[in-house]
């Protein structure tokens, strides 16, 4: 049987890629696909160009990086929009587990977390407590 890690609905992860650490995001059990904020995504010949969160965030550097392994894809928000994103892969850590996946890109400025985490990085690794409200009352 599988040991699953126990986490709250509000949870701390770092980039690696990036070196950004303790970024609060949100724990997302109705997503498939975790999304990242970015506030610049271009095309550039060499790859994909993203400037991470939006320049009010906490977590904004103005730092450019270039991804020359990205797709794009539909995702159907839950008003029933569907919106196409580029999608990239990042390595982050969550409660000592480091872990590689994919990422949809898209701005968050006007949401409250900058990163939602979504059954693609949950699925047989953690089991959320909805009732773990530890970080959210110390926001």
């Amino acid at each position: 049987m599988l040991t699953k890690t126990i986490i709250g609905p509000i949870e701390k992860i770092d980039l690696i890629n990036l070196n950004i650490k303790n970024i609060i995001s949100r724990i997302d059990t109705g997503a498939h696909l975790s999304t990242i904020s970015a506030s610049s995504v271009t095309v550039k010949p060499n790859g994909l160009e993203v400037i991470f969160f939006d320049p009010n965030s906490v977590y904004f550097t103005g730092h450019k990086m270039v991804f020359k392994h990205y797709d794009y894809i539909k995702i159907k928000s839950s008003n029933g929009i569907v919106e196409k994103r580029y999608r990239i892969k990042l390595n982050i850590e969550l409660h000592n587990q480091n872990l590689k996946a994919w990422f949809s890109l898209t701005d968050r400025s006007k949401m409250k977390y900058p990163i939602l985490i979504g059954r693609n990085i949950l699925k047989n690794r953690f089991l959320v407590d909805v009732g773990n409200l530890k970080l959210e009352n110390s926001l």
